[in-house]
């Protein structure tokens, strides 16, 4: 960074699940950037740190056509195309994310013994839970932590976009035909699909283009006053498996134009300063948070030094007074309670 900085004294910051490393030395700052990031495929996608989890063949992304290739075929096990956010959201949080997609078929209740209507998807999940082999989005209560746009073709009810957001216990929030809207995402047509929560009004709002043009209106979802909350760390195409379900889909179409925003991280502004003996930590938590100091004299074991502090969007000094003799690694740890 600058020729005063002194290699053997490292800070490693982290949250949620992605950590930052640099050297810094007294005076030295960090300031995280918010979280907003876009995706147009027009590069590889591998490359902004995209993965696909369960049946990949499902995904592919086309180069020439610089869009990604989906099948949704819920004969197939639970598969995502994903890209962790870096942190954690709850209902505490604004977020929004937006895309393009157009439909090249669809068929639902293609399936005898599953005739009725089945949902493709798209949204926010948390990875712990959606890659276990317990999480069914076809059974209404295996499936916790998502807020996701779900469409469900025609079967015979009229085709259906809801909104949907599932608590860490697995209920959903539903508040009858309120949730729901009656709209059709016809083949061929280039569908350009808006969600953003809102923590102030606990409200997720969908909007919809088609071809440019306005469509719906499409309701807009309330928490209800029995929610609880989400934890959503994961945004991602979801191909979900119908085991358990009474509907079945194949759906094939392409995804591209993806725009994600996101809050500021838990914890900015980060600065390692003498004091005393010792060193100090001076960053900005956001309220909601709760954060540690911690120190590593190998990069391996980690040790809790002092107490945590919770967030009030002020800044705050995370001191260790008692610092070891050789280098010494530290880290903010932030978590949402």
């Amino acid at each position: 960074m600058n020729g005063k900085e002194n290699p053997t004294k490292a800070t490693r910051f982290k949250h949620a699940s992605v950590s930052l490393r640099c050297l810094l030395t007294g005076g030295a700052a960090l300031t995280a950037a918010a979280g907003e990031w876009s995706e147009d495929f027009s590069s590889p996608p591998e490359r902004a740190g995209w993965s696909a989890f369960g049946e990949a063949d499902l995904f592919h992304w086309d180069e020439s056509g610089e869009a990604l290739q989906v099948t949704w075929d819920s004969s197939r096990s639970n598969s995502y195309y994903l890209r962790a956010l870096g942190t954690m959201l709850s209902r505490a949080d604004d977020f929004s994310a937006s895309f393009d997609v157009t439909l090249d078929e669809v068929q639902a209740g293609l399936d005898p013994e599953k005739p009725f209507t089945f949902e493709l998807a798209v949204g926010f999940h948390r990875q712990a839970d959606a890659v276990t082999p317990g999480f069914r989005r076809g059974t209404g209560n295996g499936s916790p932590n998502l807020v996701e746009i779900a469409w469900f073709p025609d079967t015979g009810y009229g085709p259906t976009l809801w909104p949907t957001v599932i608590a860490s216990n697995g209920r959903f929030n539903y508040s009858g035909s309120t949730d729901f809207t009656l709209l059709d995402l016809p083949v061929g047509r280039r569908h350009t699909l808006t969600m953003s929560f809102t923590a102030a009004d606990a409200t997720l709002r969908t909007s919809v283009r088609v071809d440019g043009a306005e469509a719906g209106p499409v309701k807009a979802v309330k928490l209800a006053a029995t929610f609880t909350d989400f934890r959503v760390d994961t945004f991602a195409i979801r191909s979900y498996s119908d085991e358990g379900a009474g509907g079945s889909l194949r759906a094939k179409g392409w995804i591209d134009n993806i725009h994600v925003s996101l809050p500021p991280p838990p914890v900015d502004r980060i600065q390692l300063e003498p004091a005393g003996k010792g060193w100090a930590t001076r960053c900005r938590v956001r309220a909601g948070w709760t954060a540690w100091l911690e120190r590593s004299e190998d990069l391996a074991a980690w040790q809790e030094i002092g107490l945590p502090v919770a967030g009030e969007g002020t800044e705050v000094v995370l001191p260790d007074l008692l610092p070891p003799v050789g280098p010494a690694f530290y880290r903010v740890r932030a978590d949402k309670p």
